[in-house]
Order: C-alpha cells, then structure tokens, then sequence
C-alpha cells in the first residue's frame, strides 16, 4: 500500500485508470502505473498482493484491470509493490518490523523466479 500520502483528485476531469465507472476523491501515486490511482484500488492491489490472492478466482475488477493497463504478471507487479514497501520501511527505519524479513525473502523468490 502507498505510504508515502493521499491527495485530492489531480484535475477534475481524473479518472482512476483501473475503475473507470465511477468518481473518487482519494488519489495515491502508483508506482507500478507510474501515475495516480484511487486510494480504493490502492488498498485492493496491496491487500491482493501481500496475501498472494492470484490461486482466488474470480480475480477482483481492479486486478484484471491492472494486468489489462500495464501488461505485467502478477508475479511482475507483485515485485514493483513489495520493492517499494521494503523502500518505505527502509526509509522510515521499519526495518524492524515483523513483515520486513518476509517481504525481503519474497523478493529474493520473485526476482530468482523472473530472472531479473
């Protein structure tokens, strides 16, 4: 999930790239999307991605939406997302923290699973 704040719709015209069928008024940066989404899909991806929710069908909207937008796998953004937590933690000195230890070894697994 985005820790780094929440902000107001960036224009009004904005749409939340990944639920386009209704307005929100809460936006996070993205930083798999590289642009802002809504705090609500913000909460699902990392709720999806932390839990590894992929083996769960039917996919939550906002998940099939991701995949359509950025044309990643899960294992790819799932990636992008832990990376980024473990940078917040590591910034704000979480590094104590019950999750950090597990989220590093779960980026080890991913980037020995994808190659990079």
């Amino acid at each position: 999930m985005n820790q780094t704040g929440k902000f107001p719709k960036p224009d009004p015209d904005y749409m939340c790239p990944l639920c386009l069928d209704h307005e929100d008024d809460v936006f996070v940066w993205s930083h798999i999307l590289k642009q802002p989404i809504c705090d609500g899909c913000d909460y699902e991806i990392w709720a999806y991605v932390v839990c590894e929710a992929k083996k769960q069908q039917p996919y939550p909207y906002v998940i099939t939406a991701l995949e359509k937008v950025t044309d990643l796998s899960f294992d790819e953004y799932r990636l992008i997302e832990l990376e980024h937590a473990v940078k917040v933690m590591t910034e704000a000195s979480k590094t104590d923290d019950d999750i950090y230890p597990w989220l590093k070894s779960e980026i080890t697994r991913l980037k020995a699973l994808l190659g990079t």
